[in-house]
């Protein structure tokens, strides 16, 4: 093996390495919604540790981090955020990066990853089936698939052969993202989003944002031990398959080819 390009000295291992601070003072600061609080407005750190509730001198230490990053400005004692922090870290704007609450409960399975290496496994005492975490977690989850599969659904649904498509099953598809552009891109379609019971309230809320309750349906379920609904033209499988063994996903396929119309109905993998 060749010798990295970057050749690093001790300042730059130290600087490499403390990173995670930076990041633990942004995630810690968007858990607590500070952002939020301090949306088209200057307060005291005092005025945002009363509405958070967080001790005083400890919110007003993180606020004055956030000034050395970047991410808040002060004046006379007050803070107000940067157009950046305005744009992506208020709740209910455009742009709001909801996915970092996803990463910051992310930061407690990474902290434990000596131990995985030491013993070949997660180590974290987390219930290994979602359908079991916590609702706060599954939102953060769900939000942050919500991210990703919004800015990519009408793009690759756009690139796939729908001829002759009315009815699509979109397979352990959370916030129902890609069932959505799939009624949207086929005229007089409809699809089904199938997902794990704790996942479906979370996925009529996102239907029911953007009213399409008339073209989308849910059915609850686990895709390892029940049978998917039958009666598809296309059955869609994204960010499904790189959590399951192979033996799973032999299983899953087959599972989706029972669901389908007939011989040549189509029947895509995405990753």
């Amino acid at each position: 093996m060749k010798a990295p390009l970057i050749k690093h000295t001790p300042e730059s291992i130290r600087e490499y390495i403390n990173h995670y601070q930076k990041s633990r003072v942004l995630l810690t600061a968007f858990e607590l919604d500070i952002f939020t609080v301090l949306h088209k407005s200057s307060k005291t750190s005092e005025q945002v540790a009363k509405k958070i509730k967080t001790d005083i001198r400890a919110t007003d230490r993180l606020m004055n981090a956030l000034c050395a990053l970047g991410f808040l400005e002060k004046t006379n004692q007050k803070f107000k955020n940067t157009n950046e922090s305005e744009t992506y870290f208020v709740k209910g704007k455009t742009d709001y990066m909801s996915t970092l609450l996803h990463t910051a409960h992310q930061w407690e399975t990474w902290s434990t990853l000596t131990d995985c290496v030491k013993k070949g496994t997660s180590v974290f005492q987390r219930p290994k089936h979602i359908n079991n975490r916590d609702i706060k977690w599954l939102e953060s989850f769900i939000e942050a698939m919500h991210y990703r599969a919004s800015r990519q659904a009408g793009a690759i649904v756009s690139k796939l052969n729908t001829l002759g498509v009315k009815r699509v099953l979109d397979v352990g598809g959370g916030s129902g993202a890609f069932a959505m552009a799939f009624t949207k891109a086929i005229k007089n379609s409809t699809a089904t989003v199938f997902d794990l019971p704790n996942v479906i309230p979370i996925t009529l809320q996102y239907i029911q944002k953007n009213k399409m309750n008339k073209k989308v349906d849910v059915v609850g379920g686990d895709y390892h031990t029940n049978v998917l609904p039958k009666g598809y033209d296309l059955v869609f499988l994204s960010a499904v398959i790189h959590i399951n063994s192979y033996e799973e996903n032999v299983k899953l396929i087959k599972k989706c080819s029972s669901s389908l119309t007939k011989a040549d109905s189509l029947l895509y993998k995405i990753r």
